[in-house]
């Protein structure tokens, strides 16, 4: 997936649950969450010099990229799983020294697993999509892991991955509206 179409997935998926639960987040702090959504959508990608993140960070994704290669330790269910652990384990204290804090790394810690999810929609004739042992370390067998069946999977940038982006983004819109009780039709 692109940088924008893991963006609009994490941030299509992160908001439903402020919208089904309007009390969730207050909304001066909606921004924060979706700010941290959104980072968490690109920082898995770390790991390759040429993505959105990649590009912006000189030297340390060429390095994770040599050791751990693309979809390596960034994509797998570990990396989001110990900070969101560590932020929820030390919650009272983050709230205590800034309340955006706490929920910009909830949210990036969602936006992980968000881009995670993403990549496994991810697939090519190639590339059969998912990512390579996705519960590493508690299992290890070389296989990729992906729920998806192969009919709904796209390769990067193809024209379902940019239909995908269209309705994520029609999605965030129509939550936008809930979320900030807007009487506009589309």
């Amino acid at each position: 997936m692109t940088n924008t179409t893991h963006t609009s997935f994490a941030l299509s998926l992160g908001l439903a649950p402020v919208v089904m639960m309007p009390d969730l987040i207050p909304l001066k702090e909606i921004p924060f969450y979706m700010l941290g959504l959104s980072f968490g959508a690109m920082f898995p990608d770390i790991d390759e010099p040429q993505s959105y993140i990649g590009r912006r960070v000189p030297i340390l994704p060429r390095v994770i990229k040599t050791f751990f290669g693309h979809r390596g330790l960034t994509h797998q269910f570990i990396f989001f799983l110990i900070p969101l652990i560590t932020v929820i384990a030390f919650q009272t204290e983050i709230k205590n020294i800034y309340y955006d804090l706490y929920l910009f790394l909830i949210a990036t810690c969602i936006g992980m697993f968000l881009h995670q999810v993403g990549d496994m929609l991810s697939g090519s004739k190639i590339f059969k999509g998912g990512i390579r042992d996705y519960f590493y370390p508690f299992t290890s067998s070389g296989k990729y892991f992906t729920p998806f069946p192969k009919i709904i999977r796209c390769a990067v940038g193809d024209r379902k991955e940019q239909i995908y982006n269209i309705v994520f983004t029609l999605i965030i819109l129509f939550e936008l509206k809930q979320i900030l009780n807007l009487s506009i039709s589309f």
